[in-house]
Parts: C-alpha cells; structure tokens; sequence
C-alpha cells in the first residue's frame, strides 16, 4: 500500500493494526487548524505533510501522550525519573511557554505537577517584566525624543529592551500564522482573530466582565479539575445573581435568579456535589481495598449499585465486600456477640443473630413478625 507523508519523514512503517484496523489515507487538508498545528509541532515543523494514514493520525494526533509516562523535565531538574501525578501539555500552554520563555515543548508530552507550576511561575513573572519593561522603555525614548541627555551604558540598555521586544512580538506573529495557515501549509492568510481566539484573550474578557460586575477576578490556580468544576460553577451563579441585582435596579423589575439547588440533591447541590468530588478524590487515590470500601461506607446507605456507579469506579465483587463491611460494622451484630457469651445458650450464634435482624425488620416495617 501506498506510504504515508509522516512514515517517509520519521522512516516507520504505515498502516499498522495497533491503534485500528482501517487502512486508509487522510487528506491533511480537511483537518482542523488546531490537529494541523498539533501535527507539525509533534513532527518538528514539518511542513510538507498532505497524507496521513490512520496508524499515523492515531499515533501522532488521537493517542499521542499514551506513548509518555514520565515528566518531561524541561528545567532538568529531576535526578530520577517523575512518573506519578503527571499531567499532559495543551497546546496553549506550549504556545504561552514558546511566547514568553522561548522554550520550545511538544502539546501532548506529560509533565509533573513541581514543573508545571514552575512554568506557569515563569510566565507570569514574564508577563508582568514585560509589561513594566514596555512602559519604562517607551519613558526613556519619549525623554530622549524630548532632548534629555543619557550616557553611553542606559541608550545601550535601551536598545537591547527595544530589540527583545520585537523579538517576542514576532515570534507571536509566527505562531498566530501558523495558526492560521491555508490549505497548502505555505502562505499566511490573515485572520479577524475571532476564529483564533487563544484562551488567555477569553480569560481577559471574563476578568473585564468580573471587574464590571464588582466581582473577584478570575484566577486559574492549581487544583484539580474537580475543584475547578465547583469553582467554575459557584462563579456562573455569583454572576447570573450580580447580573440579575443590577437589572432589577435598571428596569425597576423584580428579577429573581432560582437557586440550583433543588429536590434533586445529589446532582444539583454545589455543597453536596464538592463533598462527594472530594470523596471520590480520597477514593481513587486510596491503595487498598479496604481504605476504598472505608470510603464507601460513608455513602447514603439508600444508594444501590447503579448510583454508586456514578461517582464511584465500583465493581460487583467490591460492592458484594462493601455489604459485608457494613454488617461488620453493624452495632447490633456486637450486641448479638456478646449476649451470646454472657448467656451462653445453646442456641447457635448465626439463629441468634437472625432472630435480631428480623425483629429489627420487623420493627422498621411496622409489623409484627412471628417467632
């Protein structure tokens, strides 16, 4: 069969069963500018890449960071490899990190969580060095402008400012064209910039949108994507009520924004929600079986296995061991113990311990249950 652009540029094989059995070849071309993008990156800013054959696409594009499983290290910090609480590379972090550090690394490789948030420490602290260095570089042109006299060393410091800012400007020039390339990967077409919007531009609108509304700022920290997902919520309904107050005022109306938390508790309720994300959290990071039925246990004791299932990666043998953890943890089966020692009658533990289930039953029901 026909070879691949990718097999002939890095010498691999084509069309291989690994990743899926089609065989077919893929017109680069019909791709998303993101996958585009992702493509050269990954192949080392190949630029001649019209077909790609499934092997490859999944390879490069579908299971990319399947192939890593320790941090990449970029600072070579590292005296052994990382390969726990890893997290994989997005495209815009790579673009930011290339914008602002001008250290190139691959969207899809995994780093640790020490390095990542070494990187976004950088980043910041570039950003905010170059927004101060902008300023004080644009003072001393217009006081020079303006005739006042410098030595030899600050014009020199000037001219270096100056210089390391058209740099940074046109490599974001690069990567804003090579965003938004046309079909043939060759010539630059000029783009509104709505299409290419990067997330950074977003969270600036969202923070113009906050700061309108006499709202916190929005500031992405390190948590996990479970707390991000209560924390993203939590501002949406702060908004929607900030947003429903000031249009009351303006329309002379009476807006009110319902509460999200509603008979369905389980699913609807921030608090609630946090506190089983939290659990689930303690859960999957639990090594034993015995620590994850602990954690179950501390679930509603109404839940069955398909609502458990929900939150909770819970299979039939755990939820079989969950049930007889909590008899076990039943305070009637101690009581059971210990009649049966103190009296010692002849009648076998496990009919004694029945008789106390039933009548136990029988009491919650209602009725009467004969001996």
């Amino acid at each position: 069969m026909e070879v691949c652009d990718v097999g002939k540029l890095t010498s691999t094989k084509c069309h291989l069963t690994d990743y899926s059995n089609l065989k077919t070849l893929h017109n680069v071309d019909q791709f998303s500018n993101e996958d585009r993008l992702l493509l050269k990156l990954r192949l080392n800013n190949a630029n001649n890449i019209s077909k790609i054959c499934d092997h490859h696409k999944c390879d490069y594009l579908n299971y990319y960071s399947v192939k890593f499983r320790k941090c990449c290290d970029p600072f070579q910090i590292h005296k052994k490899n990382v390969c726990g609480d890893l997290r994989i590379l997005s495209l815009e972090l790579c673009l930011s990190i290339l914008t602002n550090l001008l250290l190139k690394l691959i969207p899809g490789d995994k780093i640790c969580k020490r390095c990542e948030n070494n990187l976004r420490q950088k980043i910041s602290s570039q950003e905010k060095n170059n927004c101060s260095t902008s300023q004080e570089t644009t003072d001393q042109i217009d006081m020079i402008q303006e005739g006042t006299v410098y030595d030899e060393k600050e014009l020199r410091r000037s001219a270096r400012l100056r210089i390391s800012e058209m740099n940074k400007t046109t490599t974001q020039e690069i990567i804003h064209c090579s965003q938004s390339t046309n079909s043939t990967n060759s010539i630059c077409i000029t783009s509104s910039g709505s299409e290419f919007m990067t997330a950074s531009q977003d969270k600036q609108d969202i923070n113009h949108i906050l700061s309108t509304l006499d709202l916190p700022l929005y500031e992405q920290q390190a948590l996990y994507k479970t707390k991000h997902q209560v924390q993203a919520e939590n501002l949406v309904q702060a908004v929607s009520d900030k947003f429903a107050e000031k249009l009351s005022q303006v329309a002379d109306l009476n807006i009110t924004i319902p509460d999200l938390v509603n008979t369905n508790l389980y699913q609807d309720s921030f608090a609630l929600r946090e506190m089983i994300m939290n659990l689930r959290y303690f859960y999957d990071n639990a090594k034993t079986l015995s620590e994850k039925l602990e954690y179950l246990s501390l679930l509603p004791k109404h839940w069955i296995l398909p609502k458990v299932s929900q939150y909770f990666s819970c299979t039939n043998y755990m939820w079989l061991k969950l049930n007889k953890f909590k008899q076990m943890q039943d305070p009637l089966c101690d009581i059971v113990y210990e009649l049966h020692q103190k009296s010692k009658l002849q009648m076998p533990y496990k009919c004694m311990n029945m008789q106390f289930k039933t009548a136990r039953i029988s009491e919650f029901c209602g009725c009467h249950i004969a001996k």
